[in-house]
């Protein structure tokens, strides 16, 4: 029994020492494909460096060696060649030079001088003999030269135009003379109270050929002030047979 029992110790040790020297043997096979693993990696990267140093020294020789070749330059700075450039023409409208008219003059401004508000032109009024004068002379051109008898007929006063309708007035020879060519000589005024006034305006019918004197009149107005104007009241033509009568 003891024999058997050694003789199984024995087989164990056996085993047991045979396992222990595969695995020392795996262990030092797995650090050796380690290391030789790392070692054609090492010489992977040198060989890579060495290449990319020979490249840049060859293309340096190549570059001295060639240095009036102006297409030999570094790759980091390619050759570009140039493009066309396209000029476009425009063509333009030509305008009119603006026209400048004389700048005003400034006008200087006095430090602590009160300034001065511009006078006023001062508006002339007439009196009452040029305003009757002018209406009558504003009569006499709208009948004898424009021929615009509704302005004259609105010269009337309300009165008179009630007494002579437009219809009477168109046809009646003393408001618009009778139809042929005239000329005016002169014209008289003479106030006859504050309201007043008496108007005699010299006229001449000629011939429309040669303006060769025909017959001369008298074309009297009166005058009235109502309501702050002045409207014609009366009027009549009558002849004076010559010039001088």
């Amino acid at each position: 029994m003891e024999t058997n029992f050694d003789t199984d110790n024995d087989t164990d040790d056996q085993h047991f020492s045979k396992l222990q020297r595969s695995a020392t043997r795996n262990g030092f096979t797995a650090r050796f494909r380690v290391a030789l693993g790392l070692s054609l990696i090492l010489v992977i990267i040198g060989l890579g460096l060495v290449g990319l140093s020979t490249s840049s020294l060859v293309t340096n020789l190549g570059c001295s060696a060639l240095a009036l070749d102006s297409a030999c330059q570094p790759p980091s700075h390619p050759t570009v060649a140039p493009s066309s450039t396209v000029i476009v023409r425009s063509i333009t409208t030509p305008t009119a030079a603006p026209t400048f008219g004389p700048s005003p003059t400034p006008t200087p401004v006095l430090s602590g001088v009160p300034s001065q508000a511009p006078t006023p032109t001062p508006i002339l009024e007439l009196n009452d003999q040029q305003v009757v004068t002018n209406t009558i002379n504003h009569y006499v051109v709208l009948v004898v030269v424009d021929g615009a008898v509704r302005k004259a007929y609105n010269l009337l006063s309300v009165d008179l135009q009630a007494n002579e309708p437009y219809n009477d007035f168109i046809q009646n020879a003393n408001y618009t003379l009778k139809k042929g060519c005239w000329t005016t000589r002169a014209i008289h005024v003479s106030q006859r109270n504050s309201l007043t006034w008496d108007v005699g305006v010299e006229l001449t019918q000629v011939s429309c050929v040669d303006t060769t004197p025909m017959a001369y009149y008298d074309w009297r107005f009166q005058v009235q002030k109502q309501y702050g104007l002045f409207v014609i009241t009366s009027l009549g033509l009558y002849p004076t047979g010559s010039q001088n009568q």
